[in-house]
């Protein structure tokens, strides 16, 4: 598995559950603020992230054309097909897509 994808999926799960104890990496003692201090096999802690990050895939929102669609509106630049943020996204009451 790509490095930077397991810690991008380690980032999420980590700020999905907030705390320690009911992270599914608290089996490995896990201690977020210092991974030097994990114990267990690195293969192990990586089937644990992945199966989370499979389990909770990341939202997919709408594009930004998408969403002035829906406000009847046209899109007007290239920039209007990226997906809008997540933080901005749910400033906005927008859920995500589903079946992405």
């Amino acid at each position: 598995m790509e490095f930077q994808k397991i810690m991008h999926e380690w980032k999420r799960m980590c700020a999905a559950t907030s705390f320690c104890e009911v992270c599914p990496l608290k089996a490995e003692k896990c201690w977020a603020t210092s991974p030097a201090n994990m114990v267990g096999d690195s293969k192990s802690i990586e089937a644990i992230i992945m199966k989370w990050a499979a389990e909770h895939p990341e939202p997919v929102y709408p594009t930004w054309g998408e969403y002035l669609h829906t406000l009847h509106n046209e899109p007007s630049s290239h920039e209007l097909s990226k997906p809008i943020p997540d933080d901005i996204a749910q400033k906005l009451g927008l859920q995500p897509k589903e079946g992405v």
